[in-house]
């Protein structure tokens, strides 16, 4: 895939909250609101720093797509969903529920 597909596939899980953004010349980072990544027991807001946009997408796209863990949208709104990057397409992950 290309960097801008990448971007596009990133941007699918919350398209008006994605956007590439510049901190200073050369460091390039992606805004993503309300994408966290599962990792234990922690949700994981995760960085990226790139010295061009292509880099900071790459970079996003790794941490997105790891395949020992998976993504978790909006994780405290009732609309929350899980999904992991499955090759092709975002797939549905299925979440234990949490004893009370």
């Amino acid at each position: 895939m290309t960097w801008e597909q990448k971007f596009q596939a990133a941007r699918a899980l919350a398209p008006f909250d994605t956007s590439i953004m510049m901190r200073d010349r050369g460091d390039w980072y992606i805004h993503h609101r309300g994408v966290e990544r599962k990792e234990g027991g922690c949700l994981s807001g995760g960085l990226t720093s790139g010295k061009t946009p292509e880099e900071a997408v790459d970079q996003y796209w790794e941490w997105l797509t790891d395949p020992k863990f998976y993504v978790v949208v909006n994780a405290g709104l009732p609309e929350r969903q899980a999904v992991k990057w499955n090759g092709f397409m975002w797939a549905a992950v299925h979440e234990q529920e949490r004893a009370a």
